[in-house]
C-alpha cells in the first residue's frame, strides 16, 4: 500500500510532457501543472506566427487559456505569466530530501544500496538480498520505513510495533491524500464558478456601458441638433446645394483609375490615391494640382494621423503593411517608416493615438505611445466583405461598411472586437465609404448614389444628399475645411467619371 502511495506521489511531481520530475512547475488556470520550459515550448510550437488570438489550450484537458489584455501579444512571454505551483514544489523538495538520504550500501553486494527493509529480520537489505527473504512476512522500501523512524528493535519511535505503526501511518497518509484531492476538486469548482461569475459581470458591464453611451449620445445629439425637429426638411447637416458641388479630376495615368483613398490634410491639401495606377496625387487648398508620387506595391487607402502636421498612413495590401508618409509644402509625399500588419490591409482609419485597418474579413487596431505602434486588437470574422472603416477613440468604437452579398450592412464594434450593433436599412442598400464626424456618421450608399447620416448608437438614419453622385466609393469629410469628398467607382462608369472626385460643402 505504501508503495502505491509513493508511486502516486511520483506521478504528482512528474511532468506529463517531458515525463521527468518538474523543473520550475507552472500551474495553468485549470490546475494542470507543467515544467516552465515544457509549457513554454508547447506554447511556441502550437501558436502559429500568423495566429492573432491571445490564447492557447491546456495540453491535457484542452481548456482554453486566455491571456490578460495587459500582456503583450507574444507567446514567448506567456509562460512567465503563469503562477508557480508551490504545493508541487514542496512535494518535490520532500521527495528529493528522502532520496538524498539513501547512501548506505549492502555488505554482501557493495554495488547495491540498502533500499529495502525486512520486517521479520528487522534489517535493511538490497534488491539481490531479497531472494533470500522470499518467505519473510513483509519486505518494504526504505522510503516507507524512514518516515516511521525505525529503531531496529521492531518498534517505531513511539514504542509501537512497526507493523501496527506502519498500518496506522499509512491510513493517516491516505486520509491526507483524500483530503488534498477534495481540496483540489473544491478549488477547481470554485474557479469555474468565479470564471462564470466574471463572464457574467463582463456582460453586465458591457450592457450597462452601451446603455450609458446611448443615453449620453442621445443627450448630445438632442442638444446639438435641435433644429432638426423644427422643420421636416432639415437633417443633421444642411443639404448641400447641387450648384455648389465641385468636381476635381486627377490626371490620366495610362490605365482607368480607381480612386480608393482620399484625405484632407490639416494644411488644406487634398491627397488622392489611385490604386490601379499606384499613384498618390496631391492638390492644393485651391484644388490646383501640385505633385504625384508613384508607390509600389500599389497603395489603397490613406488616413491623416496628425491634427497639426501633414502626416498620413497609407495602406499597402500586397505587402501587408502600413506606410507612414509626410507631405511637404510642395506636395511631395515622403515615405517613412513601415508597420507590418500581417493582413492584406485595405481600408484605414485614425483618431487620436489609434489606427484601425481592415481587410475583407479581418480587423486590427494599433495604439501608439508617440514612438512605437502596438497592436491591441487582431480579430477575424466569417462571411464578411469589409469595405471601409472609420473610428472614434472617445467612445472606443469602430464602424465598418460590409458589402457581403447576402447581408450588406453597417457594423459597429468596440475595441475588443465585439459587435455592438448592425444597420441594414433598405434605404442604404449596399454601403461603401464611411466617415465619423463629432457624434454621428456619414455613409455613402454605393448602389443608390445617396449619402446618409446616423448616430454613433446606430439610430436615426437620415438622408443628406439624394443626387449628383454615381456609385460613390471612398468618402472623406473634414470639419476644419468644411468639405466632403467622394470618389466614384463601377466598371460601367466612364474613364473620366472614375478619376473624378466630387466635393460638397458642409454648412
Amino acid at each position: 500500500m505504501a508503495t502505491a502511495i509513493l508511486r502516486t506521489v511520483e506521478d504528482q511531481i512528474t511532468c506529463t510532457i517531458c515525463l521527468e520530475v518538474f523543473q520550475e512547475p507552472k500551474a495553468l488556470p485549470c490546475l494542470h501543472t507543467f515544467c516552465k520550459k515544457c509549457i513554454y515550448n508547447y506554447i511556441i510550437e502550437t501558436n502559429h506566427p500568423n495566429r492573432r488570438k491571445k490564447e492557447y489550450v491546456c495540453p491535457i484537458c484542452r481548456r482554453h487559456v486566455r491571456i490578460s489584455a495587459h500582456v503583450r501579444n507574444s507567446p514567448e512571454v506567456w509562460a512567465d505569466q503563469l503562477e508557480n505551483n508551490h504545493v508541487v514544489i514542496s512535494m518535490i523538495d520532500a521527495y528529493n530530501n528522502d532520496k538524498d538520504n539513501s547512501t548506505e550500501t549492502c555488505k554482501d553486494h557493495p554495488e547495491n544500496n540498502l533500499d529495502l527493509f525486512c520486517i521479520d529480520h528487522l534489517k535493511y537489505i538490497c534488491a539481490l538480498c531479497r531472494e533470500r527473504h522470499q518467505r519473510c512476512h513483509s519486505v518494504i522500501t526504505r522510503e516507507e520505513v524512514r518516515e516511521y523512524g525505525n529503531r531496529q528493535d521492531g518498534t517505531d519511535t513511539k514504542g509501537l510495533p512497526i507493523e501496527e505503526s506502519y498500518g496506522h501511518d499509512v491510513d493517516s497518509l491516505l486520509k491526507q491524500c483524500n483530503s488534498i484531492e477534495d481540496m483540489i476538486e473544491r478549488r477547481r469548482n470554485n474557479l469555474e464558478v468565479l470564471e462564470q461569475s466574471e463572464e457574467n459581470m463582463h456582460e453586465e458591464v458591457k450592457s450597462l456601458k452601451r446603455k450609458i453611451e446611448e443615453l449620453v449620445s442621445h443627450h448630445k445629439n438632442k442638444t446639438k441638433f435641435t433644429t432638426r425637429e423644427t422643420t421636416q426638411d432639415q437633417t443633421r447637416l444642411k443639404h448641400p446645394v447641387e450648384s455648389a458641388v465641385q468636381t476635381l479630376q486627377i490626371p490620366f495615368q495610362g490605365k482607368t483609375s480607381w480612386i480608393t483613398g482620399i484625405a484632407i490634410l490639416p494644411s488644406g491639401k487634398l491627397l488622392i490615391v489611385d490604386h490601379t495606377n499606384a499613384v498618390v496625387s496631391v492638390f492644393s487648398l485651391a484644388l490646383q494640382f501640385m505633385c504625384k508620387t508613384t508607390i509600389s506595391p500599389a497603395p489603397y487607402d490613406v488616413v491623416p494621423i496628425s491634427l497639426m502636421q501633414d502626416s498620413v498612413m497609407i495602406s499597402i495590401p500586397e505587402s501587408q503593411e502600413l506606410m507612414k508618409c509626410e507631405v511637404d509644402q510642395n506636395g511631395v509625399v515622403e515615405v517613412g517608416k513601415k508597420l507590418k500588419t500581417n493582413i492584406p490591409c485595405k481600408a484605414a482609419a485614425s483618431d487620436d493615438r489609434y489606427v484601425a485597418i481592415c481587410s475583407h474579413s479581418e480587423l486590427q487596431i494599433f495604439e501608439t505611445d508617440g514612438e512605437a505602434w502596438m497592436i491591441i486588437l487582431d480579430e477575424s470574422y466569417l462571411k464578411t466583405k469589409f469595405t471601409y472603416i472609420t473610428m472614434t477613440s472617445s467612445e472606443k468604437k469602430v464602424f465598418i461598411t460590409d458589402q457581403s452579398y447576402h447581408d450588406p450592412h453597417i457594423r459597429c464594434l468596440d475595441f475588443d472586437g465585439t459587435t455592438l450593433w448592425k444597420v441594414d436599412d433598405g434605404r442604404i442598400g449596399v454601403s461603401s465609404g464611411i466617415c465619423a464626424l463629432d457624434t454621428y456618421l456619414m455613409v455613402a450608399s454605393w448602389n443608390s448614389g445617396k449619402i446618409f447620416t446616423l448616430y454613433f448608437n446606430g439610430n436615426d438614419l437620415n438622408l443628406l444628399l439624394d443626387s449628383t453622385l454615381l456609385n460613390p466609393w471612398k468618402l472623406h469629410a473634414s470639419n476644419r475645411q468644411k468639405r466632403i469628398c467622394v470618389s466614384q467607382h463601377k466598371h460601367i462608369l466612364s474613364e473620366e467619371d472614375r478619376r473624378t472626385v466630387k466635393m460638397l460643402p458642409m454648412e
